[in-house]
C-alpha cells in the first residue's frame, strides 16, 4: 500500500502509454488534438484532459486557458478550420458578425485575431 501522497504518476503507473517527455511534447504542441492523439496512440480525450490541466498535472508546460476551447478543432474562440484546410478567423459581438479573413496556417490566424483585439 502507497503512503499518503505518494500515489504513482505519470509514467510510474503500470498501464500508462506516455511519458512525462512525451507529455510535455503535447503539451507545448499547437497541433490539432486528434493529429496528437493519433500519434502518441491515445484517445483525443487524454490529449483534452493534459491539455485542460485534469491530466498530468504534475508536468509543467502550457495549458488552456479562459482563451482556449477544447470543443472545437482549433482550440482557439473565433477561429475555425475550414474544408479546405484554411483557417477562419469570425468574432461575433453584440449580434454582429466580423469576418477578419482566412488563414494558411494556426499561427497567422491567432495573430489576426490578436491584432483586431488590440484595435478594438
Amino acid at each position: 500500500m502507497l503512503e499518503k501522497n505518494r500515489q504513482s504518476k505519470g509514467e510510474e503507473r503500470p498501464n500508462s502509454k506516455l511519458t512525462d517527455c512525451q507529455v510535455g511534447e503535447i503539451l507545448e504542441s499547437d497541433k490539432l488534438h486528434q493529429v496528437l492523439a493519433k500519434h502518441y496512440g491515445v484517445v483525443e480525450s487524454i490529449i483534452s484532459g493534459i491539455k485542460r490541466g485534469n491530466l498530468w498535472k504534475h508536468i509543467e508546460g502550457k495549458r488552456h486557458t479562459s482563451d482556449t476551447r477544447t470543443d472545437n478543432k482549433t482550440g482557439v474562440v473565433g477561429v475555425s478550420l475550414r474544408g479546405s484546410g484554411a483557417y477562419q478567423v469570425k468574432v461575433t459581438i453584440k449580434g454582429i458578425h466580423h469576418y477578419l479573413g482566412t488563414f494558411d496556417n494556426i499561427n497567422e490566424a491567432k495573430q489576426a485575431l490578436s491584432d483586431w483585439k488590440h484595435t478594438t
